[in-house]
């Protein structure tokens, strides 16, 4: 599968054409057989988010990305090498945290601990001293 023939690579990122970049087509969907699979590398990734789904007809992406669900059920989307991948040092740390056991063992303990604590408050106070 290839872009139009009104493509071109943006070589400097200024969503220009200038001198040195010219215009053709270039590949976006290439397939490989590898062992006893199938690789198919896309270049756009952004064909997955929400605002590509719900495009005209003539770029029906919804349909294309069905279409390559039926014919690959097993589909692993890699995005290490995109803007999404790469999201920096803090939001890698909270979603590893997130996703930690450890971390939802601990966050139930602390819910927990101020349920009992409210609870023992609105019963007597807490310290075991109870209100007149």
């Amino acid at each position: 599968m290839a872009s139009t023939l009104l493509s071109w690579i943006d070589e400097d990122g200024n969503q220009q054409i200038n001198e040195g970049e010219r215009m053709g087509r270039s590949v976006v969907l290439a397939r490989e057989t590898v062992g006893g699979g199938e690789m198919l590398v896309l270049s756009d990734p952004s064909i997955f988010i929400n605002g590509m789904t719900g495009l005209e007809k003539s770029r029906d992406n919804e349909r294309f990305i069905d279409n390559l669900l039926i014919l690959h059920p097993h589909l692993f989307i890699e995005q290490a090498h995109t803007s999404t991948g790469t999201s920096g040092l803090v939001i890698d740390i909270r979603e590893r945290i997130q996703k930690a056991n450890v971390f939802k063992l601990l966050l139930l303990t602390v819910i927990i601990g101020l349920l009992v604590i409210a609870q023992r408050a609105s019963h007597g106070g807490l310290h075991g001293h109870e209100r007149n």
